[in-house]
């Protein structure tokens, strides 16, 4: 293909359209705020976008399961307790954004950390909270 061609300027067209949504968020979540709660919610709107947008770009079946195993695999090593965690405790989420056992994943990596940080009556009032 030339880089003249209509065929060509379609696919870079497709291809901007499918990573639009990781732009978004990488300038979203790369500020001076905190944004750990935000991961979940971030990932999870990537994911479905991304799979929206494959089902109508010009790539191959086999290039689209390439891009599902990788996306996976990247979104599998993404999260960590301490995202399940944020994410349990904001308020604009409350673990809504979390896969199944997830939330219950964050809830004990926040007793953990209070375990080590926290005196026995403190920790207690935390898991009053909590539940």
């Amino acid at each position: 293909q030339s880089i003249l061609s209509d065929e060509f300027w379609e696919l870079v067209e497709s291809i901007i359209t499918l990573v639009s949504p990781i732009t978004l968020w990488i300038t979203k979540l790369e500020s001076d705020i905190s944004r750990l709660s935000d991961v979940p919610a971030a990932l999870n709107d990537i994911k479905n976008n991304v799979m929206f947008q494959m089902s109508t770009s010009p790539l191959l079946l086999e290039e689209q399961n390439i891009l599902n195993e990788t996306f996976d695999k990247r979104y599998d090593m993404a999260f960590h307790p301490i995202h399940y965690a944020a994410n349990v405790l904001d308020p604009k989420y409350q673990g809504k954004d979390l896969l199944q056992g997830c939330d219950v994943e964050g809830i004990v990596y926040i007793q953990k950390v209070a375990d080590k940080l926290l005196t026995p009556n403190e920790y207690n009032k935390v898991n009053i909270q909590l539940f």
